[in-house]
């Protein structure tokens, strides 16, 4: 049997936004760094009027889609097994 919330709070069973309150830390390399910032850098001379964040790129890159893209990301990290 659930457990009854306090009164005057609600509760959600689902959090809206999966990535408040949590933290992902990712050690870069000064390399790999060097190589996310050319990339924030050319998303921002394509998008000038958006603010564009190294976790930003690093997060639409979950979202590639299409075959081109894959094979592009897929040869990146064969190149990165290989350093």
């Amino acid at each position: 049997m659930p457990r009854k919330a306090a009164r005057g709070i609600t509760s959600r069973s689902k959090d809206l936004n999966v990535t408040t309150g949590r933290r992902f830390s990712v050690r870069l390399t000064d390399n790999e760094k060097v190589a996310l910032q050319c990339l924030v850098t050319e998303m921002r001379k394509r998008l000038p009027k958006k603010r564009i964040t190294m976790s930003r790129v690093l997060r639409a890159t979950t979202h590639l889609e299409g075959e081109q893209a894959l094979r592009a990301l897929a040869k990146a990290v064969c190149k990165i097994e290989v350093l």
